[in-house]
């Protein structure tokens, strides 16, 4: 058993709740492809967790495979899980966040905006930067409709009972609309939302000290996969108590 899984072990201990605790770090110097999707479901296939908080960490990527992920989380966790972001959680990646419950942060966690890119002549290309394309039409049109098609994902999740919309069933067209252009580059790619900014969402979430020890824990535990990551150049690693997979 590495020193990941015992601080995981801790991390359980010192919740104090009968939950079970999964980390997904990735590598800072990589995006979520869909290859990593299907290495991650594999992973998940081998648990019997009924009850979850997912640590997640990571600078996003592909937009499809965000997406997959968030839906073989909720699968997964069909009963609700809780995400925690102990530093960054970068666009594609936050559909997940979207997806579950409810997410933990601090003050200085990071979540930035969703940035829909999308493949094209050998390139991924940002969405939001060729809907006018009027140079090339056919670029302008898989943009227009790779947009079109993160907004609808996102109003359906938001819309289902269970994901972080606190209370979705109150919420009309209209109001799910402005939250979803919340969440679609506000300023820049990386102006971050802030818990002010989930808070005015209505989103469900838990402000928590930077000086509290689980979160110290937390810490810890993403330095070591950091570190781990870099020196043996891995994409990510995802831990339990018990098990781990790297890739």
């Amino acid at each position: 058993m590495n020193n990941r899984n015992n601080l995981i072990k801790e991390l359980e201990t010192e919740s104090g709740l009968e939950l079970n605790i999964i980390s997904l770090i990735y590598n800072n110097e990589v995006e979520i492809e869909k290859k990593d999707v299907d290495k991650i479901e594999l992973f998940l296939n081998k648990l019997s967790y009924a009850n979850s908080i997912l640590i997640i960490h990571g600078p996003g990527g592909d937009s499809n495979a965000g997406k997959a992920l968030a839906i073989i989380f909720r699968k997964k966790f069909h009963k609700g899980f809780w995400t925690l972001v102990p530093r960054i959680t970068s666009s594609a990646m936050l559909y997940t966040i979207l997806i579950s419950t409810g997410v933990c942060i601090s003050k200085k966690s990071v979540l930035t905006p969703l940035d829909p890119s999308f493949y094209y002549k050998g390139r991924y290309l940002r969405a939001c930067i060729h809907l006018n394309d009027n140079s090339d039409e056919e670029l302008q049109r898989k943009a227009r409709k790779h947009w079109e098609n993160t907004t609808n994902f996102c109003m359906k999740i938001l819309n289902t009972p269970g994901s972080i919309c606190v209370h979705p069933d109150s919420l009309n067209l209209n109001k799910l609309e402005i939250i979803v252009k919340t969440l679609f580059i506000p300023k820049t790619h990386y102006s971050p939302i802030t818990y002010l900014d989930l808070e005015k969402m209505r989103f469900e979430y838990l402000l928590i000290d930077e000086q509290d020890s689980f979160w110290k824990t937390v810490q810890d535990l993403i330095s070591e996969s950091l570190a781990y990551l870099s020196r043996e150049n891995k994409r990510f690693v995802i831990d339990t108590s018990a098990k781990s997979e790297e890739k």
